[in-house]
């Protein structure tokens, strides 16, 4: 087994810790942060290795060499209305028109596995075209996502009962596959692989003249936006975060917590990355020394989708996209680590396509993507209608040590692809009347958990007045990402380019921001933190 490679080393030392998260709206800064976590986090992989790793510890894995699976496939190349869908794909001439052909002959695939006999089924997955549609953002929704992404597709959990209409997604709590579709360029009917998607290098001078069949990469990248500083006293700066501040007393906070939210704020503000790192290095399997390609725009576009579904609620371990580029198909894997892609050829390979799809109806909970260790309330599975239809994880439970524990109220909520992805909720624990502050993140694996340093201050006589007092604590190392999907390619001694990063939970007793405080107590707190007392 090859452990990551990437480790400290190729991780931006921004994202080594939470301070790399962004609160925006601006779609080009977005993409322009994602370049930066994204550096030296990607890996280029085969496909058939892309495909056999989705099946990782399914108990029900589907065997590709039975003859039930051979029956099957043969089946669904011979019928008719599927070579319609895909001679109408083939034949698109505009990129507006690859959708629909696309979307149904996913969705073609899953029908005829659906009325296949010969294998178990969880779930049917629906797919939808989407034609510039903001997931979730409409008058009577709070769920707009902050960076206004507007997938070509998508694929969702049906969470509708019977008689309701589950014909369009509204939230990016259901999406477990996200689409992106895109015409070839001139230059870019033989791509094949991630690194050769990239066509023109991001590191390019700003200044030269883009070729006229070169139309990808640097679009974001205008020389208004680059000049453009965000405005005075607004540059976020490190764990920036908006909290929701309408009780301005701390009695008034302890009667209304329940009812607290996170604001998104403006998307006036924006994060300053530095311009001149924005090099994103993807290695090729087998060729990673030689290769220093870098990531194109269409792969950081997918990559934000994959952002959303993260954020949305905050129960995702993992997340699946698809971008077309006519006959070129990339497969993508995304997690707190970074990424995994595989490109082929739509008419050589045909097969994976349909493995892969077919797995969106078989794969349990934990494969699709969900933390199994965060229950929704009253125990409704992680897919269920229940668990999707919230906008916070508020009644979620967990057991954390041996304690369970219930969140109730979101506090704060960091966005970020490759980083720690941090919560931190109010809630209850078992034997503690009083509320508790429940910090989750995705913390490196190699490093210590904040609280070994308080075990250590204690081991040193600090007093446990001067100490944050834990109730519980845990990591969960059975989600780490080096034993979950990743896990496949390790044990073939294949490298990939990441950090080691497992979810951690901090139980502890709830404590207040200091600007919260009234004048008068704020007073007394700043003369006792002069005097040291």
């Amino acid at each position: 087994m090859v452990s990551n490679t990437s480790s400290n080393a190729n991780t931006p030392a921004s994202s080594k810790t939470a301070s790399n998260q962004f609160t925006c709206g601006n779609p080009k800064s977005v993409d322009h942060l994602l370049k930066h976590e994204l550096k030296g986090n990607c890996t280029d992989v085969d496909v058939r290795n892309f495909t056999d790793a989705m099946w990782m510890k399914q108990a029900n894995r589907i065997d590709y060499e039975s003859a039930e699976w051979k029956n099957f496939t043969k089946r669904v190349k011979e019928d008719e209305i599927m070579k319609e869908n895909l001679q109408d794909y083939k034949a698109s001439r505009k990129e507006a028109d690859l959708h629909v052909p696309f979307i149904s002959l996913l969705t073609r695939i899953t029908d005829l596995f659906h009325e296949d006999q010969a294998f178990k089924k969880r779930r049917k997955p629906l797919f939808h075209a989407l034609r510039n549609t903001v997931i979730g953002d409409s008058d009577e929704s709070e769920d707009a996502t902050p960076s206004q992404r507007k997938p070509n597709g998508v694929g969702v959990l049906d969470i509708g009962t019977a008689g309701e209409n589950t014909s369009s997604p509204d939230s990016w709590r259901n999406v477990v596959l996200c689409m992106e579709f895109k015409m070839p360029t001139a230059t870019g009917s033989s791509i094949s692989g991630l690194a050769r998607d990239a066509a023109q290098s991001i590191s390019h001078e700003l200044s030269s003249t883009q070729s006229p069949d070169l139309p990808c990469a640097l679009e974001f990248f205008s020389s208004e936006w680059m000049q453009t500083a965000a405005p005075v006293g607004q540059n976020l700066t490190s764990e920036n975060s908006s909290i929701n501040q309408e009780d301005s007393s701390m009695e008034g906070k302890l009667a209304n917590w329940d009812d607290a939210r996170v604001k998104i704020p403006s998307s006036d503000y924006y994060w300053a990355v530095p311009q001149s790192d924005t090099q994103v290095s993807v290695h090729s399997e087998g060729e990673r020394d030689e290769s220093e390609n870098e990531l194109s725009h269409r792969m950081v576009q997918l990559s934000s989708y994959a952002l959303e579904i993260f954020h949305a609620l905050g129960n995702r371990i993992h997340a699946f996209g698809i971008l077309a580029v006519k006959s070129q198909l990339t497969f993508a894997y995304f997690d707190r680590g970074g990424a995994i892609f595989s490109t082929f050829n739509l008419d050589e390979m045909f097969d994976e396509l349909i493995k892969f799809i077919v797995a969106f109806s078989v794969l349990d909970a934990t494969g699709l993507g969900f933390n199994a260790h965060l229950q929704p309330p009253q125990g409704a599975p992680c897919e269920s209608k229940a668990a999707l239809s919230q906008k916070e994880l508020s009644g979620y439970t967990m057991t954390v040590g041996n304690k369970q524990i219930t969140l109730k109220s979101l506090r704060d909520h960091r966005y970020g692809l490759v980083s720690r992805g941090t919560m931190v909720y109010f809630g209850h624990i078992e034997g503690v009347d009083d509320i508790v502050a429940i910090k989750l993140s995705w913390q490196p694996c190699n490093r210590t958990a904040e609280w070994g340093f308080i075990e250590h201050a204690k081991a040193k006589g600090c007093p446990d007045d001067y100490l944050v007092k834990v109730h519980a604590c845990a990591k969960f190392e059975d989600l780490a990402l080096s034993k979950g999907y990743r896990s496949h390619f390790l044990e073939k001694g294949i490298e990939l380019n990441y950090e080691d990063r497992e979810p951690r939970v901090l139980v502890s007793e709830r404590l207040f921001y200091i600007g919260d405080l009234p004048s008068e107590a704020l007073a007394h707190a700043l003369w006792y933190i002069i005097r040291g007392t």
